[in-house]
């Protein structure tokens, strides 16, 4: 007897959404519910992953009095050795702190320089267009 093998979440969302050439977040989300992206789930705990990632919105976009960030997502080491994420003010950073921050926004300037540059390439290959990126990888 073979063994179904379950498709993870991000599976079964691209073969979905394969068939759209190009949507609005409500009609993809739309498609998604019509699929039963979330079907038999609990309701309470959907609510409560709703407003947990409005939260992160919230507190990626505040701004302090000087217009920089309010808080920032830090890892640190809680009371029984467990690696956490938590939101923490600048202000209160010590120099690990900071350094760990510096290095995450480091860390996505690279990773989109890389993904421009593969779109940069898919453009040459598709259409045979040159676009010159405004810097250069290392």
């Amino acid at each position: 007897m073979s063994k179904k093998i379950e498709k993870s979440p991000k599976q079964k969302v691209l073969e979905i959404l394969a068939v759209n050439k190009f949507s609005e977040t409500d009609d993809l989300t739309h498609l998604l519910i019509a699929n039963g992206m979330w079907a038999g789930k609990d309701p309470a705990e959907m609510i409560f992953a709703y407003q947990k990632s409005e939260t992160r919105k919230w507190l990626k976009t505040l701004k302090d009095e000087r217009g920089r960030p309010a808080f920032a997502n830090i890892e640190i080491e809680n009371e029984v050795g467990e690696i956490v994420h938590v939101y923490m003010q600048p202000r209160l950073f010590d120099i690990e702190q900071y350094k760990q921050v510096i290095n995450y926004h480091i860390s996505k300037t690279k990773y989109h320089a890389n993904e421009a540059k593969e779109f940069q390439k898919e453009l040459q290959s598709k259409y045979n267009v040159q676009y010159e990126l405004p810097f250069k990888l290392e």
